[in-house]
């Protein structure tokens, strides 16, 4: 299987990252399957299940923390010693992705928190309103880290703060994307957490690989950024959509009866 850049492959992740090059890749922007049961509608809050494809594949619960080890251990092999890893998780199985990056090897650089707007409602116990954001590394010393690349040091807002320094705080309150009447897979990550994470940790040319591609938001802003990409997804439906989106430019895609 020869990989080349800038593609989104329909295969398995681990079978992707195996007919990698070792050390190819710059950064890893990703957010894996919950291991929750998953509902592929909840993201919709029954507003409009109809424009949700079909076909999220949930990971067993019993095998997670397997799971997990085999895909970030493939990641460590094509990681480059300079790279770094974000990883999107629920609190659920956060147990299991901390323990896998610990036995594979990469130090934990920060743990962020990305704060959205309308967590689901729920009277029996506190509204989550979170997700857990990972940065990781395989080497601290060598790790790209552009501090100033938003913001110099100097600006400040109207009150006089510094906006270099807000924009650099470990929780991001970033908006959900809804994609309202539009073709949407179950889970996306909003442009503007992609991006930032992408202009932090990367510069202009760099490889970011995905390898949950999902609908195609990391590849997606990786382009735009003047960056390469490649990703692979398992669901077939997924990936065509991924790629649609990708080639034509068209963020939004509207579903047509």
């Amino acid at each position: 299987m020869e990989i080349k850049s800038n593609n989104i492959y329909n295969t398995d992740c681990i079978d992707l990252m195996s007919n990698m090059h070792e050390e190819s890749v710059d950064l890893i922007i990703t957010d894996p399957p919950y291991g929750i049961n998953f509902s592929h509608d909840h993201e919709t809050y029954n507003r409009a299940p109809e424009n949700v494809l079909k076909g999220y594949q949930e990971v067993s619960p019993d095998n997670y923390l397997d799971f997990t080890e085999k895909w970030i251990g493939e990641v460590y092999k094509v990681l480059k010693d300079d790279g770094t890893m974000y990883i999107v998780s629920g609190f659920t199985n956060l147990r299991h992705i901390l323990n896998a990056l610990d036995t594979v090897g990469f130090h934990l650089i920060n743990s962020l928190v990305w704060k959205y707007n309308f967590g689901v409602y729920t009277t029996k116990k506190w509204v989550n309103s979170h997700y857990h954001i990972l940065m990781v590394a395989k080497n601290p010393k060598k790790m790209k880290y552009h501090p100033f690349c938003r913001h110099p040091k100097k600006h400040r807002d109207e009150g006089g703060k510094s906006l270099n320094y807000a924009d650099r705080e470990s929780v991001w309150d970033i908006k959900r994307e809804y994609w309202k009447n539009c073709l949407k897979t179950p889970t996306r990550l909003p442009y503007d957490l992609i991006k930032k994470m992408i202009e932090y940790s990367s510069d202009k040319g760099d490889l970011i690989c995905d390898p949950f591609v999902g609908s195609g938001q990391t590849a997606y802003v990786a382009k735009d950024l003047e960056r390469n990409y490649i990703g692979s997804e398992i669901v077939d439906e997924y990936c065509q959509f991924a790629n649609s989106r990708i080639e034509t430019g068209q963020y939004l895609i509207p579903r047509i009866d």
